[in-house]
């Protein structure tokens, strides 16, 4: 698809999926949530796929980075 093209998802077309030339969008405009959902062992955030940006660990801590180093970390208390 060219740039500024929209794929719509759902039957009123609540979610959106472009690129605008210069960023790239995932957009809820629908009622409900925007859901990222994992059965595996986290959900991670990247820069390209050596350098993580945060890491959202399935029954563990999410970890947050500036260039790829662990900065903050939640704990279980």
């Amino acid at each position: 698809m060219d740039d500024n093209k929209v794929a719509y998802f759902g039957t009123s077309g609540d979610m959106e999926l472009f690129h605008d030339g210069s960023s790239s969008f995932i957009r809820d405009v629908g009622t409900g949530s925007l859901k990222i959902t994992s059965n595996g062992t986290g959900i991670d955030l990247q820069k390209g796929s050596s350098e993580f940006l945060a890491r959202f660990i399935i029954d563990g801590a999410v970890q947050l980075y500036h260039d790829n180093t662990n900065r903050f970390e939640t704990t279980n208390s």
